[in-house]
């Protein structure tokens, strides 16, 4: 018996998918839990598996559009199995969803210049040729000839204007990740009234801990241990003695959030993505450099799951190995407050009334000025260079 292939419900907010790519052709053969399509949704993109054993019989739903949860967007059976009921469901969605959506106000289309025929446009053969070899949009022209016929002399006009013309720029169609991205950015600066304070921080005892505390890392984890570990450890536990920095603002009210599910920005070649590693302030920082590599390597090969980008809390976005001094990132809604470090570099600084030459980074921390004021940013902020400047893991597996 055939079965649909609909768009699942991957979240409590979800309400709709796109459709990003058909991985099987109508008429391949598929196996139950096999990968057949992916979808994207506004955290990620997913495989959706065949339901079962059979054929790909139909696809109902192209590439890049989007449908609701619960709609069928293609059928799996039997070869040469009857589904025409399973198509007069999937049609009747089709009629519901265009019912169910605000019409669009009707713009009477403007009538074509020249030739009162409609869907007709009168043309000289050599005309026709000549616009045929130039490119030239008939429907654009206006014909002088009688009757409005399009002649000789207005398609070499239209050539001639065409090339006096400044050349037009190319342009590259949003889609998936990307689209999606710009859409949820867009939504965030247009709702949240950001605001931006920065620090510089001392970065030399952080290095030195890093250094010193990579062998140990790297025996008992396998694995290299980066500065963005230490960093992430250190400010996971900044954020448990500040609450407010780790809510967000959601229906006019602000979230106390027990966990802290620190984000991470990553960017890809399918667009920036954002995995979280959950509870991180109870992770060893051999375990955050563990989850941290595993999230990369996911982010990188398109296979993170709903998990994987799910319930984050707090965003911090490194941009400090491109040689980025200081940035003002968008705040990942719903959350309160993103993180940005810069690049660290040799800078000359005073200490004792002495001038000496020292790591540092600056640190811009970006708020939701519902959520916090420039006090509470600030004090933040002052904690976290306190305690990246004398940090406090002692070992790998330090809780």
């Amino acid at each position: 018996m055939a079965a649909e292939v609909i768009m699942p419900k991957l979240g409590m907010m979800m309400e709709e998918g796109t459709v990003v790519l058909w991985l099987r052709k109508e008429g391949d053969k598929v196996k139950k839990g096999e990968g057949i399509l992916e979808i994207m949704t506004e955290k990620a993109t997913y495989e959706i598996e065949a339901p079962q054993d059979g054929v790909l019989l139909k696809i109902l739903v192209g590439e890049n559009e989007v449908q609701p949860v619960g709609h069928i967007l293609g059928v799996v059976g039997e070869e040469d199995e009857d589904i025409s009921d399973l198509l007069s469901r999937a049609e009747r969605q089709k009629k519901e969803r265009k019912t169910e959506a605000p019409k669009k106000e009707e713009v009477p289309l403007k009538e074509k210049e020249g030739p009162s025929e409609p869907g007709r446009i009168k043309i000289s053969p050599v005309a026709k040729r000549l616009a045929k070899e130039h490119g030239v949009d008939l429907t654009r022209i206006k014909g002088s000839g009688p009757e409005g016929r399009v002649i000789r002399a207005d398609i070499l006009e239209a050539v001639r204007e065409k090339k006096e013309r400044p050349e037009e720029g190319k342009f590259l169609t949003l889609t998936g990740i990307k689209k999606l991205t710009a859409e949820r950015m867009t939504e965030s600066f247009k709702t949240a009234p950001h605001f931006s304070v920065s620090i510089d921080v001392e970065m030399e005892n952080l290095l030195d801990l890093t250094k010193k505390m990579a062998p140990e890392v790297e025996r008992k984890f396998s694995i290299h241990l980066s500065l963005t570990a230490v960093l992430i450890k250190e400010l996971s536990g900044v954020l448990r003695d500040h609450p407010l920095m780790n809510s967000r603002f959601r229906d006019g009210k602000v979230e106390l959030l027990e966990d802290i599910n620190l984000n991470v920005a990553m960017a890809t070649d399918e667009g920036l993505l954002v995995p979280v590693i959950h509870k991180s302030d109870r992770m060893s920082l051999g375990e955050i450099a563990v989850t941290l590599k595993d999230l990369t390597s996911k982010a990188r090969s398109g296979k993170l799951s709903l998990e994987n980008v799910s319930g984050g809390t707090f965003t911090i976005s490194n941009l400090g190995m491109l040689g980025v001094d200081s940035f003002i990132p968008i705040i990942n809604p719903p959350q309160a407050a993103i993180l940005a470090v810069g690049a660290m570099k040799d800078r000359p600084l005073v200490r004792g009334g002495k001038l000496t030459v020292a790591p540092t980074a600056t640190l811009t921390l970006v708020a939701d000025h519902r959520v916090l004021d420039g006090v509470l940013v600030a004090k933040f902020l002052k904690r976290v260079k306190e305690i990246l400047e004398n940090p406090t893991i002692l070992n790998p597996e330090t809780k």
